[in-house]
């Protein structure tokens, strides 16, 4: 239970440190080496970690709101009811992370990193992913209501029982990825989105707009896209009955 609030800190090396329970409320730890550390319980709330390697740390149960992530790399990190409200992953790189019942509500990832990272049972509500990468990402039961992927690129990534009511998808690139029939995206926008050959299932789809989408291949049998707007969307080879 070590305190450490506030302490500069900068550049530290803490490799496989054990900091469980740790307070490290408003420290600068900004390049700091904490490959492979334990913060289970820790306290990071407010933390600067810009830069830092975290990768294959363990941030099990950590506080991490309102902590800036901006380019650490948290490479097959875990996470497991870790609370990240308002976090800030800019250009962080967070591949292979897995996070099972995390608050990630109003983080922001902007330019990030998530290949093959894996989000289950995650409060992700108004969250940011503009311009990140999400090739391969898994998302079950995930809460991503008004979440926002700007310009991203979401291909051949899994959401199996997403709720994701107004989230805004425009101009992002969603090709080969797979929504499973639980999903809601009722209401979400979907302008000038490549949706090429991405399964789509018996998904809530009502009152979207896909206005310039491209959906080209794509799967939308049995999809409820009641009051849905397709103006100029492409629609080749498509699915639309079964």
């Amino acid at each position: 239970d070590a305190s450490l609030r506030a302490a500069a800190l900068p550049g530290i090396d803490l490799a496989r440190a054990m900091l469980e329970r740790a307070d490290l409320r408003g420290a600068d730890l900004s390049g700091a080496t904490c490959a492979g550390a334990t913060f289970c319980g820790a306290d990071l709330s407010g933390t600067d970690l810009t830069g830092a390697d975290l990768s294959e740390a363990n941030l099990s149960g950590a506080n991490l709101t309102e902590a800036n992530l901006s380019g650490a790399v948290l490479c097959d990190a875990k996470m497991q009811e870790t609370r990240a409200e308002g976090a800030f992953f800019e250009r962080a790189d967070l591949r292979r992370v897995m996070a099972l019942d995390c608050v990630f509500t109003g983080a922001r990832f902007p330019e990030a990193a998530l290949h093959g990272a894996q989000f289950v049972q995650c409060a992700m509500a108004d969250a940011s992913f503009a311009k990140a990468t999400l090739e391969g990402t898994l998302f079950v039961t995930a809460d991503l209501t008004n979440a926002d992927f700007l310009q991203a690129t979401v291909v051949k990534a899994r959401l199996i029982d997403v709720k994701a009511p107004r989230a805004r998808f425009t101009g992002a690139t969603l090709d080969d990825s797979l929504f499973s029939a639980g999903c809601d995206l009722g209401d979400a926008v979907f302008s000038r989105t490549s949706l090429r050959r991405s399964g789509l299932h018996g998904v809530r789809l009502a009152g979207g707009r896909f206005d310039g989408a491209v959906l080209d291949g794509a799967d939308l049998g049995e999809a409820d896209l009641t009051g849905a707007m397709l103006r100029r969307a492409s629609l080749v080879r498509a699915m639309l009955i079964g």
